[in-house]
């Protein structure tokens, strides 16, 4: 009889088959801060001990759902977004929340960066340094 497998498995799972995904487009900004992901994923069973982790981790709770939400709405908004675009729109919300929870704020901010970053690595991108 086989484990079905934990929750720690299946999202190394998924990053991998992402990296493959980034790797083949030449995404090499993108991937590496995805390969950092994989490589600080902890070992050993995470489902009993993730959900009580969780409760610890409001802010960053908070800051996936607010991300997500200004996500949602730059699709709903139609159109393609530049990547330095959505990274000037998600630091304005990084500055906007950390008025009220410095650290929701600073999980935002650090992926603005993120994204900034990755727009900035694509050739040809308004916001590379030229």
């Amino acid at each position: 009889m086989a484990t079905e497998p934990t929750s720690q498995s299946r999202a190394a799972s998924l990053i991998r088959q992402a990296l493959a995904i980034l790797d083949e487009s030449g995404e090499t900004t993108a991937a590496a801060y995805l390969q950092h992901a994989l490589d600080i994923l902890p070992e050993g069973p995470m489902d009993d001990v993730g959900a009580p982790k969780l409760r610890c981790h409001i802010p960053l709770i908070r800051a996936m759902g607010g991300a997500l939400a200004l996500v949602a709405t730059l699709i709903a908004r139609g159109g393609d977004v530049p990547l330095d675009e959505f990274s000037r729109l998600l630091g304005i919300y990084a500055v906007a929340t950390s008025g009220s929870d410095n650290d929701e704020g600073m999980v935002l901010a650090y992926w603005a960066g993120m994204v900034r970053d990755v727009a900035e690595a694509r050739p040809g991108s308004p916001a590379s340094p030229a």
